[in-house]
């Protein structure tokens, strides 16, 4: 059986590894797919083997929020650019608490993030993204491959070695 599962607060690649090894070491887990920008995990299982609420119980044990897909919720990852102290991270976090459909927003100073939870009938991530530039702030949605891409020290072009003549 394949499920959806809403995963909240991740917020960067070692959040969705640390969520992947706990369902992916519980008997009867065949596969596992993390989307950090969407925050879900798609799961395919042996419900002989392991129940959907076992697969919950370990990603909260992993320090995550979690629960079985199928309703309007949705979470996304968001930019948040301009953010420098606490005062804006309050600022941000005030706005999009305040926004129409949204149920969660958790921001991070740190990372320069917002992980927002909300129902898609009342908003999406367009509104989200007003939302943050109207509080004073520059918002845009997480795309977690072009944020590897530049914050991976292990990227480096291969040198070609030159051979003097």
């Amino acid at each position: 059986m394949n499920k959806i599962f809403n995963i909240k607060g991740m917020m960067c690649e070692h959040c969705v590894k640390k969520v992947r090894e706990s369902i992916s070491n519980l008997n009867g887990v065949d596969n596992v797919q993390i989307n950090l920008q969407e925050q879900s995990a798609t799961v395919a299982f042996d419900e002989s083997k392991v129940s959907a609420d076992q697969i919950v119980d370990s990603v909260e044990s992993a320090g995550y929020q979690a629960s079985v897909g199928g309703t309007n919720l949705v979470t996304n990852i968001f930019n948040v650019e301009g953010m420098m102290c606490e005062h804006c991270l309050n600022s941000v976090t005030s706005a999009l608490q305040k926004h129409k459909g949204v149920k969660e927003a958790q921001v991070s100073l740190e990372d320069k993030r917002a992980s927002v939870t909300y129902d898609q009938s009342l908003t999406n991530k367009e509104e989200i993204i007003k939302a943050i530039n109207d509080s004073g702030y520059v918002g845009s949605l997480f795309d977690e491959k072009a944020d590897f891409m530049e914050n991976d020290e292990f990227y480096e072009t291969p040198k070609k070695k030159m051979k003097t003549l």
